[in-house]
């Protein structure tokens, strides 16, 4: 896990992005969407990096002092070691730096491993959403505030 550095999503990273994205969910986006938000102002998008092999990223959209996890994801082969949480972390630390003081997300009901994660960061339940995801399922929607952090 020493070998994992956190870096700034780049156009070089989009290829790899997109295949663990299309690996991870029932929906991917496209490489082009992918791209645009390497130039957006108001992303932050970072990679996790192993000897310049993506194993995992994370999309954050944000607007004054709020902030949404779009997505989080994880090679397969490099899950369970620790690598979503070290994007959440570094993703805290940078929209800190930006004078973000909230930050949301939506995970599916039947994702334990994410819900564990999140709440071991400090987040908490404050909602459903029914029937957020295509498939019908529904989603806890869950907030971090980290100005304290």
């Amino acid at each position: 896990m020493d070998d994992v550095e956190i870096a700034v999503m780049t156009p070089t990273h989009i290829g790899d992005v997109h295949a663990i994205s299309l690996s991870s969910f029932p929906v991917s986006w496209s490489r082009e969407d992918l791209l645009k938000e390497v130039y957006s102002d108001n992303s932050l998008n970072l990679v996790a990096l192993e000897n310049g092999k993506v194993l995992g990223y994370i999309n954050i959209w944000y607007v004054y002092d709020e902030a949404d996890v779009i997505n989080v994801a994880v090679r397969e082969e490099s899950r369970k070691r620790g690598i979503g949480r070290k994007l959440m972390l570094e993703a805290i630390v940078r929209l800190k730096d930006k004078g973000i003081t909230d930050l949301y997300l939506e995970v599916r009901v039947s994702n334990l491993p994410a819900q564990r994660l999140y709440a071991s960061l400090g987040f908490s339940t404050i909602g459903i959403r029914r029937k957020y995801y295509s498939n019908g399922e529904d989603a806890y929607n869950m907030h971090l505030e980290i100005s304290g952090k």
